[in-house]
């Protein structure tokens, strides 16, 4: 939608949006990330807010992260200063004597409750919620919120979009 809206507006190309949406709907779970960053900058250059699809994406991430940390008895910036500073999500529940099944349970609850609402407003399809929702999962049962930043040789983490 936000793709479309966008095009309609004037400020994306057709070719650009085919190409994005193709990408979108072949990711795995992390289009919603990369879209929510280049429509973000697009918008901001067009003076617009960000809205739809690209609100949403950052809406689910937003509320997977505030029900971590309510779920932790923190706020989400406490929470957030923890995870850039390196810490996973399970070390933060042991660290706080808070039981990861219970983070677990809060996150995937919120993000859910978000896909579900993307879906039934046709933001995205039940296959794209599935996938992102197994992802954050797996995602879950690595500790995290988010996949870990691949390591590039020389042993500096490269830095993922939307981060």
């Amino acid at each position: 939608a936000t793709i479309n809206a966008a095009v309609t507006a004037g400020d994306l190309p057709q070719a650009t949006a085919d190409r994005l949406t193709a990408r979108i709907e072949a990711a795995a779970a992390d289009g919603c990330g990369l879209l929510a960053g280049r429509v973000k900058r697009i918008a901001a250059a067009a003076g617009r807010a960000t809205t739809g699809a690209a609100g949403a994406g950052l809406g689910v991430i937003r509320d997977g992260l505030a029900a971590a940390a309510t779920a932790l008895g923190v706020t989400p910036a406490e929470l957030g200063a923890d995870l850039r500073a390196g810490k996973t999500l399970q070390t933060v529940a042991a660290d706080r004597n808070v039981s990861y099944d219970s983070v677990t349970a809060a996150v995937i609850g919120a993000v859910k409750k978000d896909l579900d609402a993307a879906v039934a407003a046709g933001t995205i399809k039940q296959a794209r919620a599935d996938r992102v929702l197994a992802r954050l999962q797996q995602n879950l049962a690595d500790g995290r919120l988010r996949p870990a930043a691949p390591i590039t040789p020389s042993g500096s983490a490269i830095p993922s979009s939307g981060s």
